[in-house]
């Protein structure tokens, strides 16, 4: 069947750009390799930007369908140390990843994008002025083809975009969901700081659930893990409660990378949209989602679907990541006597799009109270030099 657009993956990115495409009144198929509902590796936190993002497509009406919990509470916790910021306003919404994107996918679904789910992406064919698309579940044809298959894209590898990321371009985040009353928990977002290189842990409040994990950077995978582990074996009331931890891979967004040729353009995490700092990729996966639909829609090339999205993005990107490694260690941040301002930073980063530089004001306060000199170079080198 011939489409103006595929989309690979149903994540966030793909599942609202699709959105965006089918709206416009494009054609659009979005396929996945995994059945839907699926169960996806996250934190389940949706930031206050990411929702206002999308609040004016009437997703309250989706979410009224999932178990979730607004959250107006951030809660910063190292050691014994514990510092709380509380607002009239919603700051985030912690759900089921799975239930989210379920969500995202039915809504481009009711705006009249075709979805196939468990149909797995092999490879495409350039034939020109159309792309021959092979799939698990047959051969499709489009005119344009978005990779929105996560930090391990096959689009990416297939088109030469991009092969794998480097382990030092990575993140590692691993967590569990755990019913809410066998956990000891704040009712917030609540984030905690451990020695994890460029990371921390979080324990966030659901509906009927609470979501714990660690993140920081792939090069301190075994101390991540290991301090997951602990951290849940600290809030559950019966330590013999059992558990699981997924984890996921995350591209740190800082470099600028080659992310569209021709018709072919890579949105959220394949594009590398990740929020070194916070491990936030929501956001940056909507938002790309829907530049790249707007770049479609209007017929623009490749090259201004680049420029769009690192003019938006780029600058608070290294930013991010410059705090998050230059930083290193956010303990001694916190301890530092700058916790109010490190809890207006937390603020800042949910409720502030990239476009308003909440990173760029944030840096120079947190600089001069201390930072490591711990931190991959060949990391810092690519952001200063690319």
């Amino acid at each position: 069947m011939k489409y103006d657009v595929a989309i690979i993956g149903a994540g966030p990115a793909g599942a609202y750009c699709g959105k965006d495409l089918a709206e416009k009144g494009i054609k659009v198929l979005v396929v996945d390799k995994e059945k839907f509902p699926r169960h996806k590796t996250c934190g389940g936190l949706i930031s206050s930007k990411a929702l206002k993002l999308i609040q004016d497509d009437c997703f309250d009406n989706y979410l009224n369908n999932i178990k979730s919990n607004p959250v107006n509470k951030i809660i910063l916790t190292c050691g014994q140390k514990e510092t709380e910021l509380e607002k009239n306003q919603v700051l985030g919404m912690v759900v089921r990843r799975k239930d989210f994107d379920d969500a995202l996918i039915n809504m481009a679904m009711d705006k009249g994008a075709d979805f196939v789910d468990r149909c797995e992406y092999k490879y495409h064919r350039d034939l020109k002025n159309s792309y021959e698309i092979h799939t698990t579940r047959g051969i499709f044809y489009s005119d344009y083809l978005i990779g929105a298959d996560g930090v391990f894209s096959n689009v990416a590898q297939v088109s030469k975009l991009r092969q794998r990321f480097l382990k030092w371009e990575m993140g590692l985040a691993v967590s569990c969901e755990i019913p809410k009353e066998l956990v000891i928990e704040k009712n917030g977002a609540e984030f905690i700081f451990f020695k994890v290189l460029g990371g921390m842990g979080w324990c966030f409040s659901g509906k009927d659930l609470v979501n714990i994990g660690v993140g920081g950077y792939a090069l301190d995978s075994k101390n991540i893990s290991k301090t997951a582990k602990k951290l849940v074996l600290d809030r559950i009331k019966n330590k013999s409660t059992p558990f699981k931890f997924h984890g996921s891979f995350l591209p740190a967004g800082g470099r600028k990378r080659q992310i569209a040729r021709e018709r072919i353009f890579l949105v959220g995490d394949a594009a590398g949209f990740v929020d070194a700092f916070s491990g936030e990729g929501i956001y940056y996966g909507l938002k790309s989602g829907k530049i790249a639909a707007e770049t479609i829609a209007k017929s623009q090339s490749a090259r201004k679907y680049e420029q769009e999205c690192y003019k938006t993005f780029l600058s608070e990107f290294r930013y991010s990541a410059i705090l998050s490694v230059v930083l290193g260690d956010r303990r001694r941040i916190f301890y530092n006597s700058i916790d109010k301002n490190f809890l207006k930073a937390f603020y800042t980063v949910l409720t502030t799009p990239p476009e308003m530089r909440c990173y760029r004001n944030f840096i120079y306060s947190v600089a001069k109270d201390g930072f490591s000199p711990i931190f991959p170079y060949l990391w810092m080198k690519s952001l200063i030099f690319a």
